[in-house]
């Protein structure tokens, strides 16, 4: 499953380049963007120095091929570990009730053993370009 997803992404990003269709998002950078969401995130900078470093030459390197494309600050690599809500325009807390996604988080999060993941590869889409993770099993 996980490489037919990848495949279709790097279609995606194929044919997008081929027809000069490549996406940089217009709201990156504005302070009018109100697109919020709540993710579990892991950061990379505080992992693994010698991943993080071949991560940032390979973006600076894609940086001289197309500089108006945003990239992630080194500090702010990192690995989605959950998307618990969808980054959605107007998002706010006070939608939910956070004390209850606070509870359920923290009780899955109690039961999960740490995780190791082994990067390799890139892939991309139209709008993005994604190192390649993959849990290693125990």
């Amino acid at each position: 499953m996980i490489s037919t997803t990848y495949n279709e992404m790097w279609d995606r990003f194929t044919d997008s380049a081929k027809s000069n269709r490549l996406i940089v998002d217009p709201l990156i950078h504005s302070t009018q963007d109100t697109r919020r969401g709540i993710t579990a995130l892991a950061y990379l900078d505080k992992n693994n120095k010698q991943v993080i470093d071949k991560i940032s030459k390979f973006l600076t390197a894609v940086n001289k091929i197309e500089p108006e494309q945003y990239f992630y600050p080194r500090t702010d690599l990192h690995v989605t570990i959950l998307s618990i809500i969808s980054c959605i325009e107007g998002f706010t807390l006070s939608t939910i009730n956070v004390d209850d996604y606070i509870k359920v988080f923290n009780h899955v999060m109690a039961e999960c053993p740490p995780i190791a993941i082994n990067f390799n590869g890139v892939t991309a889409s139209e709008s993005c370009i994604v190192i390649q993770g993959f849990p290693v099993k125990n």
